[in-house]
């Protein structure tokens, strides 16, 4: 399973506290007091599943970057902020949070540069923006599940299609030669009847 990681933009130590509290210690929980705190260090991390901001930003970080804001002022950071106004109750806030993590869709950084995001259907970094269709989606999901990033032409085939291997594949490898077209270079690789992604790492 991919890294999830969590970011909090606040003077105030009881969010982190709270949110320490209600999550497991594997997750990734980061609290930033803008007072104190070189904002630099946002741009290092791979990507932020969940960002909740208690405070305006006057520095950009790249919305691609960002899966979800819970936005508690009044500044628009992304085009999929969602504003909330004080006050807050904790437990709900928490709430809204367990509910944004628990979404069963990759949001995930590949190979150190390519953003996989599944909701919508996108590959992204600061220079690329690569729209896959439903089916493209639904292929490039079934990948990275599967083990070591591979499948078998033949499964892959059925899962996506529902078809029997004695089907014909024409439609099928029209799609996949279509995707190999859109993805970065030799991300996606057919070898010995095999479709897999290669990917040296995934957070």
């Amino acid at each position: 399973m991919w890294q999830k990681i969590e970011v909090i933009i606040s003077s105030r130590k009881i969010l982190f506290e709270t949110f320490e509290s209600n999550f497991t210690k594997s997750d990734a929980v980061q609290v930033f007091n803008l007072a104190l705190t070189d904002l630099n260090i946002l741009l290092e991390l791979p990507k932020i599943d969940i960002l909740i901001l208690d405070e305006v930003l006057t520095q950009d970080i790249p919305s691609y970057n960002i899966n979800n804001v819970i936005n508690l002022t009044t500044t628009p950071l992304t085009q999929k902020d969602m504003f909330f106004k004080k006050p807050l109750k904790l437990a709900e806030l928490v709430h809204i949070a367990h509910h944004a993590r628990l979404k069963d869709q990759f949001f995930c950084k590949i190979n150190n540069n390519y953003i996989y995001d599944e909701q919508m259907g996108k590959l992204l970094n600061q220079t690329s923006n690569i729209h896959l269709t439903e089916k493209e989606n639904e292929i490039f999901r079934y990948l990275l599940l599967a083990a070591n990033y591979k499948m078998a032409k033949d499964e892959l085939f059925e899962s996506v299609w529902n078809y029997s291997s004695k089907s014909n594949t024409t439609t099928f490898e029209t799609h996949m030669s279509r995707l190999k077209q859109k993805l970065p270079q030799d991300l996606l690789q057919f070898k010995n009847n095999y479709y897999e992604l290669n990917i040296a790492n995934i957070v």
